[in-house]
């Protein structure tokens, strides 16, 4: 691969990594039917968003400090009703295959 074709992707890897430090993602959030309005599933998600970021203590515009407390709070969520919303770090998937195995290992 010619040096030209390598620099753009090192730089798409780089801005790719910054935004993983900065994510979490919360997996079990219940979607509205497909048959009402995108408008109304975009506010009836974003309510649903409030609600878990409240739950977790977090603002939104996350930064390392803020996903790490989101994740060290994630005990809140079910305090709060939400036992069905999970909460982990954002990885690629070679980051998660590593972390699960570590975790097996351990």
């Amino acid at each position: 691969m010619a040096l030209q074709a390598k620099i753009p992707q090192a730089i798409a890897d780089g801005i790719e990594e910054d935004r993983r430090m900065r994510s979490i993602v919360i997996a079990g959030i219940e979607e509205e039917p497909q048959d009402l309005p995108p408008s109304r599933c975009q506010g009836d998600l974003e309510d649903k968003m409030s609600g878990i970021l409240d739950a977790l203590q977090v603002e939104l515009g996350l930064n390392p400090s803020h996903w790490l407390k989101a994740i060290s709070n994630t005990r809140l969520l079910r305090l709060a009703g939400h036992t069905n919303i999970f909460v982990r770090k954002s990885m690629t998937r070679e980051g998660r295959i590593s972390s699960f195995g570590n975790k097996l290992e351990n």
